[in-house]
């Protein structure tokens, strides 16, 4: 709850881009989201690291409230979360671009700041020891980040596919030290489902905050998908289809999962059309369905005759999937009265 204080519409701009609506709370130290439309931009998509503009705009006025930037931000695939009442994001230091090489005191670090723009450090990805004494696979953590909506806690993968070490690591964040609460070692994922071998990242959370999503693929095709209670941090272990592909759309409150069977990801434009051809007089085509993960019970969207359509699913609701044609007619399949639901 916000207090009573006067409230101001900011904006928060990355690099020129809109990155969030949110609501200030005058009160001291207090500024939190309202809702967000996030978008990202680098300045430079070369470098490892960038500087991100963060402009506080107020709905009476044009002109910025508040301007703050956020330097040697790291560039990868998920270097940001905005949360009600603060920003987390992953820095890098004392990287040698022109040499691509690590100086003296180099570090990855998880900073967290606030909407006044004050930073402040929390803990080390990995830092110049790590990579001088060759610990970054047994004792650091990848770029790789989500925050609990709560903002209690972060979740990390700590070592790498087929390293020595390969976990799942949730921290405390209200805690000083920021103690590991919770640890999920790739070995104890294949005591419950054994032959599972793949990279880990994660996905989203349900809508109430209570499970958070990890997906373990190999390549463009997904391995397991793993469900993780932040009430008591049980876990549940769910086996990929063998048709399943990288792009396939998870509800993260159903448990619900499309697969696009025949879709098989090629990267080279010239083996993919001869395949594609190969297929076409054969007479295979691709089709698209949905699977329970908790039944692994499979129902059809539908077929066609197109070799390698990947339709490009998007849950709109619990019961409603929009899909794209190989026309480019986007159509949306109902869940009604679905055996798939039974379980939901």
């Amino acid at each position: 709850m916000l207090s009573e204080h006067t409230q101001y519409i900011l904006w928060l701009l990355i690099t020129g881009a809109a990155l969030a609506w949110v609501v200030y709370d005058a009160a001291p130290h207090r500024v939190c989201l309202d809702a967000a439309m996030v978008a990202t931009e680098s300045e430079n998509k070369i470098a490892q690291t960038s500087t991100t503009t963060v402009s506080v705009l107020s709905s009476e006025s044009p002109e910025p409230q508040k301007v703050f930037k956020i330097g040697q931000v790291r560039n990868v695939a998920h270097p940001m979360e905005i949360h009600p009442c603060a920003l987390y994001v992953i820095r890098q230091f004392n990287f040698d671009e022109r040499l691509r090489t690590h100086r003296f005191g180099f570090e990855t670090s998880f900073w967290k700041y606030s909407y006044d723009g004050h930073g402040e450090k929390l803990f080390n990805f990995i830092n110049f020891d790590d990579v001088i004494y060759n610990r970054a696979g047994r004792t650091t953590f990848g770029y790789n980040f989500r925050v609990s909506p709560d903002e209690r806690f972060v979740v990390l993968e700590r070592g790498y596919m087929g390293g020595e070490v390969q976990e799942v690591v949730v921290k405390d964040l209200s805690d000083k030290d920021f103690k590991e609460v919770f640890v999920l070692p790739m070995k104890d994922i294949n005591v419950r489902e054994p032959g599972i071998l793949g990279s880990i990242s994660f996905l989203d959370w349900s809508r109430d905050g209570r499970y958070l999503w990890v997906y373990i693929f190999d390549a463009a095709y997904p391995v397991a998908y793993i469900r993780i209670d932040f009430t008591n941090f049980a876990w549940q272990v769910f086996t990929a289809d063998q048709d399943a592909l990288g792009g396939d759309a998870l509800n993260y409150d159903t448990g619900l999962v499309t697969i696009s069977e025949g879709a098989d990801w090629i990267p080279d434009e010239e083996f993919q059309a001869l395949e594609r051809e190969e297929r076409r007089n054969a007479g295979i085509g691709s089709a698209l369905y949905i699977q329970n993960l908790f039944t692994k019970e499979k129902q059809l969207v539908t077929e066609v005759e197109e070799p390698l359509w990947f339709s490009k699913p998007k849950w709109i609701s619990d019961t409603e999937l929009e899909y794209t044609m190989p026309n480019g007619e986007v159509r949306r399949f109902l869940l009604i009265d679905s055996p798939l639901l039974q379980r939901l």
